[in-house]
């Protein structure tokens, strides 16, 4: 592939990738704004609820004293004096009075001593509180959620001490405050405007960062598409100069490629195993680098020391592929694809599943390979007469389940590798190495 069409193959599966990449940050910034949300809105009514707390607890007070100030016999009469009685009726006036404005008043009270005892206590019983407020029972100290959301009476409870006119210590109160529902109202939407506002602001942040993450995104994808082909193109080119050494053309790796690429996708191997299997069939002779060409270009049978000299490409191809973590994904292969599925075959003599299925299907296509093309000591196959070799192999060379799936689409697939020009071939190749070297979730 020329450098103009290599360019043209990274823009062509940038742009393939960029509608999956789109959705996934987009899902990722739904969910972080539908994360920020409720946190932030939970931080603005907690803030809200707090102020208001704290501002109708001060109000209370302040009306108490300012009451009990504007009413000296309350004292006199009651706490001064020591007469529950007189402070029972006191506290009753107190309550009466409704005092706390538009925010709400007092609905019932206790009064302590200085000692902690409990002197009297008065309430006025409202409808719209539970029974056992409205039997003097002490309020919760803060608002509770349901206060907040509407679906309760807002009470707090409210301590506030007395003194005397020289500052002397008479006791403390305990009431119940009834917050009056238009001043909740109130809150309720000031909170609404303002999470209606913190959401446009969210949303808008979101919004703008889009385009920077895509932008960003897409040039990060496109130098990784680019030296994803300069990894792919070493493959071929490695895979390629050991098939001209070998087998006299160039064509052999990118034939045995796609034929074991093709089995694997109609074996239903995983996205992950595809990946090993490509880099595997296009480095699976790479040993063969240090075979002598005495021995590797022989046009005869092999001596026996020149047979263990020729398997050794497979120890060779397995010390060349492990020193790289990323051709290191093809050892399957590289170490596999010379067993045999009965036992008999080498390095390791495994059998059947524990050979690596990828191996396994290489296994096939090579062989399928090397009887249909010609080759320094022998004249090429039919595609049928191979097939027919490949079926006398089930289960002793080949997987039987591998083979059968191979026979449906071999005498197609053989067609389409042999009577298209290479350079079409090649891309068809290069289209399934762009979608299985990539990392199965595409980076995202």
């Amino acid at each position: 592939m020329g450098r103009q069409q290599g360019k043209q193959a990274v823009r062509v599966t940038t742009s393939a990738l960029v509608g999956p990449l789109r959705r996934a940050i987009v899902r990722r910034l739904v969910v972080l704004f539908l994360v920020l949300v409720p946190v932030v809105a939970g931080g603005i009514i907690f803030t809200y609820v707090n102020r208001l707390e704290r501002f109708i607890e001060a109000l209370a007070i302040h009306e108490a004293e300012a009451y009990a100030h504007d009413h000296p016999e309350v004292l006199t009469e009651g706490l001064l004096a020591a007469n529950p009685h007189h402070i029972s009726r006191a506290l009753t006036r107190f309550l009466a009075a409704g005092t706390g404005g538009r925010l709400g008043s007092f609905v019932s009270g206790r009064v302590y001593g200085p000692d902690g005892s409990l002197v009297a206590a008065a309430h006025i019983p409202d409808e719209r509180l539970p029974s056992d407020l409205n039997e003097g029972s002490v309020a919760p100290r803060g608002l509770t959620l349901n206060a907040v959301l509407g679906r309760a009476p807002a009470v707090i409870g409210v301590t506030f001490g007395l003194y005397g006119e020289n500052g002397e210590d008479l006791g403390r109160v305990v009431g119940v405050f009834l917050v009056a529902e238009d001043a909740m109202a109130d809150v309720r939407r000031e909170v609404l405007v303002t999470l209606a506002a913190v959401g446009v602001i969210l949303g808008g942040a979101v919004l703008a960062f889009y385009p920077v993450i895509m932008g960003l995104t897409r040039r990060l994808l496109w130098r990784s598409q680019r030296l994803l082909h300069a990894n792919s193109d070493t493959l071929e080119v490695l895979g390629s100069a050991l098939a001209k050494r070998d087998a006299g053309t160039e064509q052999h790796g990118i034939r045995v490629t796609l034929y074991a690429l093709r089995l694997g996708e109609a074996a239903g191997l995983s996205h992950d195993a595809m990946r090993r299997l490509a880099k595997g069939a296009l480095l699976h002779d790479i040993g063969k680098i240090a075979v002598p060409d005495a021995v590797l270009l022989k046009p005869g049978p092999l001596q026996p020391e020149e047979t263990d000299v020729m398997r050794s490409h497979v120890r060779h191809g397995l010390d060349i592929v492990e020193r790289s973590v990323w051709l290191g994904e093809g050892r399957e292969v590289v170490g596999g694809h010379h067993e045999w599925v009965d036992g008999t075959g080498y390095p390791k003599g495994a059998r059947g599943p524990d050979i690596p299925l990828t191996a396994r299907v290489f296994a096939i296509a090579d062989v399928f390979d090397a009887l249909t093309t010609q080759r320094p000591y022998k004249a090429p196959m039919t595609a049928a007469q191979a097939l027919d070799l490949l079926r006398a192999g089930k289960g002793t060379h080949f997987d039987p389940e591998l083979v059968d799936r191979f026979t449906i689409l071999a005498p197609a697939l053989h067609r389409e590798v042999t009577e298209a020009p290479p350079e079409v071939v090649q891309d068809d190749l290069r289209s399934l190495l762009d979608r299985y070297l990539m990392p199965s979730d595409g980076g995202v």
